[in-house]
């Protein structure tokens, strides 16, 4: 079960949409939402040809404090919207809804709210989380680094529970462990797909196998496997396989492949990452 939920809050563009994406998780799990900020310092977020005066530093420094005060404000407003309790970082109350605290913390954004997901069920993020760049490298350092799995949302139409989850199965261990972290999405859905797309490999469990796996534990779940495309990318024919199962929730396995083998020669991680608009659950 989900009781703790992660939503790093990046910017004021894209906080409010992952916030968003949360809402329905934490009131179908009763769970708790962190919502973290991290202020970093200011020398490591300067051009390197810019000269680095004392008054820069200064404005630089107000401008961040000013940024995590309107993110803060952000957060308060939303949970009061959304009737969501606020309550202190370290206060634990059994409480029969959904909980938020805010924490706000300095350092290196990507090391810190890695750390701080590893304490959490789930990271949740939109898709809007950040700018184009630094959101990409954001997202994948959350997948790769947490050792948490991480829904990345897009802002519509977000993600709705009870969902169809559809499970990208390939027979890898990222698979099997994006299966189990999903698990409380599984047990609460209408219905899940098992979607294999081209060959396993030898000795490899098939998505039939699985199917029967999950049906054991009172899922509902059924087998699709589709020929790999001859031409387009296998991140195409899996958001095909998920509109055509009437899925509204990819589950896969990140990073196969050794991630510097990825991230020279792309794969299905960086194309679901950075093209597909469906919802995702990714684990490695």
């Amino acid at each position: 079960m989900y009781r703790t939920l992660f939503v790093p809050a990046l910017n004021d563009r894209g906080f409010r949409p992952s916030l968003k994406a949360a809402l329905p998780i934490a009131r179908t799990f009763h769970a708790h939402i962190i919502a973290m900020h991290v202020i970093e310092p200011v020398a490591t977020i300067q051009p390197s040809e810019m000269a680095i005066t004392t008054d820069l530093i200064a404005r630089q420094e107000d401008a961040l404090q000013d940024l995590s005060e309107e993110l803060g404000r952000i957060f308060l407003d939303f949970c009061g919207d959304e009737n969501i309790d606020v309550i202190e970082p370290d206060e634990v109350r059994e409480r029969p809804h959904a909980s938020a605290a805010w924490v706000e913390a300095r350092g290196i954004t990507e090391e810190r709210a890695a750390g701080h997901a590893r304490l959490a069920d789930l990271v949740v993020l939109s898709r809007r989380a950040g700018s184009a760049a630094f959101s990409a490298g954001f997202e994948e350092t959350m997948v790769a680094r947490t050792g948490r799995p991480v829904l990345i949302a897009p802002e519509q139409p977000g993600i709705t529970l009870p969902c169809h989850p559809v499970i990208a199965w390939n027979g890898s261990r990222e698979a099997a462990r994006a299966v189990a972290l999903a698990e409380p999405f599984l047990t609460h859905a209408k219905e899940a797909t098992v979607l294999s797309v081209g060959p396993l490999g030898a000795g490899l469990p098939s998505a039939e196998e699985l199917a029967v796996s999950l049906r054991r534990k009172g899922i509902k779940a059924t087998a699709v496997t589709r020929e790999k495309p001859h031409s387009g990318s296998i991140r195409t024919a899996i958001d095909t396989a998920v509109a055509e199962a009437g899925g509204d929730l990819l589950v896969m396995g990140a990073y196969s492949h050794a991630r510097w083998r990825e991230t020279i020669v792309g794969g299905v991680t960086r194309d679901i990452l950075r093209e597909s608009d469906l919802p995702v659950l990714l684990a490695h």
